[in-house]
């Protein structure tokens, strides 16, 4: 990427991490993406399982929580701008019986 590009910090939990293979990851992207084309990006560049968690149909799944800077990412926030130096949180939600 060029001089526009910025770099957000990930963090994986649970069977995302499984399937990326990672816990955390620097991620570069492109100046003026937003957070639904930072999250769709995400899951067009890591395995497809993670892409089968992530998503359900063509929005994000309703179990996955995304953190940006220790805030919860509702749907309507998902516009807003991604900016340099962001750190995300990326949560599938766990039930037990």
């Amino acid at each position: 990427m060029d001089d526009t590009s910025l770099t957000v910090q990930v963090h994986y939990y649970s069977i995302l991490a499984d399937y990326v293979l990672a816990k955390d990851a620097d991620v570069k992207v492109k100046q003026g993406t937003s957070v639904e084309e930072f999250l769709t990006y995400l899951t067009e560049v890591n395995p497809q399982a993670f892409k089968m968690i992530m998503m359900n149909g063509a929005k994000r799944a309703s179990f996955v929580r995304v953190f940006r800077n220790g805030e919860f990412v509702a749907e309507e926030n998902e516009q807003a701008l991604v900016v340099d130096g962001d750190e995300f949180k990326l949560f599938p939600a766990i039930s037990g019986g």
